[in-house]
């Protein structure tokens, strides 16, 4: 099992999932296992307040048109939040070449523009534990490309513009 904390509220991001067991895992970066009649106790999901959004237009290369099927890669830029799962996001870039990501944490980030392969095209698979290498993979592509981001807390970029 994974946990998939759903929440509406416009400033607050998840921050972290943790189980009180030995030993120690992150819930949120590798599978829960639970075998029949198994109960997990001491599960604490984290909500904090100050998230960031993003509302953009994806710039075409050379000023042609918007190619369909790309999506908008966040990647955390601090390499101490390299391995935390729930500080990379996803999204598609719609036929208008429009974007919105909701819910960042505040933070260093690298974006990304690029197709997004069959396995991981949704952000509930890039989280998922078999994804650790494509995320990896994903990091330093954007490392090269050296596209940087930083969100303050409770920021909102509208009209915000990357290129291709």
């Amino acid at each position: 099992y994974l946990f998939d904390p759903r929440f509406y509220a416009r400033y607050w991001y998840l921050n972290s999932i943790s189980v009180a067991a030995t030993p120690k895992t992150d819930p949120a970066a590798n599978w829960t296992t639970l075998k029949f009649g198994d109960q997990i106790t001491n599960v604490t999901i984290t909500l904090a307040e100050g998230a960031a959004s993003i509302r953009g237009r994806l710039k075409p290369a050379d000023n042609g048109a918007t190619p369909s099927g790309f999506g908008v890669y966040l990647i955390p830029a601090e390499p101490e939040k390299a391995a935390d799962v729930l500080r990379y996001f996803l999204t598609t870039v719609q036929a208008d070449g429009t974007f919105s990501l909701n819910n960042l944490p505040p933070g260093r980030y690298f974006t990304l523009v690029q197709s997004p392969d069959a396995q991981t095209n949704t952000l509930a698979k890039l989280r998922l534990p078999e994804s650790a290498e494509t995320r990896a993979k994903l990091r330093r592509a954007a490392e090269s490309r050296k596209a940087n981001l930083e969100l303050k807390p409770c920021q909102n970029l509208t009209d915000y513009e990357l290129k291709q």
